[in-house]
């Protein structure tokens, strides 16, 4: 919830409403499709769990974010201090 929180408020300022959601949900059924084919080849035991669900459409957000702001300075809550530039993730 913290990286859609924190991305997703870029770019629903710079897409609008409806694009980002559009944007956000065809990223998780994309990503959820290509995790179901994955499982459909390799055996089971090498996927534990083979659900991605929103996960991967936050990772689309957080690729486009770094993509549309490469200067941007982005930090973690839980490591205080340390900083990267969005360019460089």
């Amino acid at each position: 919830m913290w990286a859609l929180l924190s991305f997703g408020q870029l770019l629903q300022e710079r897409w609008g409403q409806c694009m980002f959601g559009a944007v956000f949900v065809s990223a998780c059924v994309v990503s959820s499709a290509a995790v179901s084919a994955l499982a459909a080849v390799l055996p089971a035991a090498a996927l534990a769990a083979p659900g991605l669900g929103a996960s991967g459409g936050i990772m689309a957000l957080v690729c486009a974010s770094c993509l549309l702001e490469p200067n941007a300075r982005v930090s973690l809550p839980f490591v205080p201090g340390y900083s990267v530039r969005a360019g460089e993730i």
